[in-house]
């Protein structure tokens, strides 16, 4: 049974369909809330998680606190971490980017057109298509300037994708059985033991990043001093 991570747009359907196909192919399924149980389960605090979503961080963020690097560490230790499994379906933190090196992970792109979108929105959220169309833009520049920011990749490239599916046309119960039907292919490759090793050298690699940078800013934070201001101590 194959890796998949699916990616998909606000509005698009994606959450669903992860589901419906992990509940079809018996996989787990690594969602928001699943993969923040796990970060908690490797040892990180709820505080540290808290902005645990695809956003560009601020000037402020990247200036001051290093929380793009921590947030990115973790999500990339998380990311690795569940990936040891060989198998699961990951909704989304850039899972499509992370383990392109890897060839038993097989990536879906969920897509939808703007007004497509834009009636889920509304019918979801009972929200009006204003209000619809302003989140959606608001999400979709929040995505694409994340991954700008941490992959240096365009979000919207095909070729970071082996199956991208319009579920305009196919709907979200046929959007899952093609993802269903796809990964039971024989020519779809298990984790080998040399991939999954691998990824849990690059879990425990960036996690060790992480408390170093903590530890690191602790340091920092501890001796800096600024002209008529007492140090922080």
């Amino acid at each position: 049974m194959p890796l998949i991570t699916i990616s998909r747009r606000i509005g698009s359907g994606g959450e669903v369909i992860a589901a419906k196909a992990a509940e079809a192919l018996n996989l787990k399924l690594y969602d928001d809330l699943k993969l923040q149980h796990t970060a908690i389960g490797m040892g990180l605090r709820r505080e540290d998680l808290k902005s645990l979503n695809e956003k560009v961080p601020g000037f402020f963020d990247r200036l001051w606190s290093r929380k793009p690097q921590s947030y990115l560490s973790i999500m990339e230790s998380v990311v690795y971490k569940v990936a040891q499994e060989g198998k699961g379906i990951i909704l989304g933190h850039g899972s499509q980017f992370l383990l392109r090196d890897f060839g038993c992970a097989f990536h879906v792109y969920i897509h939808a057109t703007g007004p497509s979108r834009t009636r889920c929105i509304m019918e979801t959220k009972g929200i009006s298509q204003e209000a619809a169309e302003k989140l959606i833009a608001k999400k979709d520049h929040e995505q694409i300037g994340f991954f700008r920011y941490a992959f240096h990749m365009d979000w919207n490239d095909p070729s970071h994708y082996d199956l991208i599916i319009n579920t305009e046309k196919l709907g979200i119960g046929a959007a899952a059985k093609m993802i269903v039907d796809t990964a039971g292919s024989d020519t779809l490759q298990e984790c080998s033991l040399t991939a999954v090793e691998a990824m849990e050298r690059l879990s425990l690699k960036k996690g060790w990043k992480r408390r170093y940078r903590k530890w690191s800013s602790i340091r920092i934070c501890s001796t800096l001093k600024f002209p008529g201001r007492e140090s922080f101590t």
